[in-house]
């Protein structure tokens, strides 16, 4: 069911949904003040990334919060040294 958001100069955007995509949808009815109100654009929501990080931001998971003496029988070496990319050192 397509939803399409208008705003009203009086009350504030809403949301409406139709049943159809077909017909204008330019300008509605405000359900509150029964004003018309103009359409909002907003830009598509594409996500790009791999399908592991859409399923950790649909889900909302929240990072693993790690202590200091969890850290401390672990090496950590500096960036430059894991880099692949040796012209990239330093930067």
């Amino acid at each position: 069911m397509p939803n399409y958001t208008f705003d009203c100069q009086a009350c504030g955007p809403f949301t409406l949904f139709y049943k159809q995509m077909a017909g204008d949808k330019q300008i509605a009815v405000c359900p509150t003040c029964q004003e018309k109100a103009k359409r909002i654009y907003f830009a598509p929501h594409l996500l790009t990334g791999s399908c592991a990080l859409r399923q950790r931001i649909e889900k909302g998971i929240e990072p693993k919060i790690v202590s200091k003496s969890e850290l401390a029988g672990r090496s950590i070496k500096p960036a430059s040294y894991t880099s692949n990319r040796p012209w990239q050192i330093g930067h």
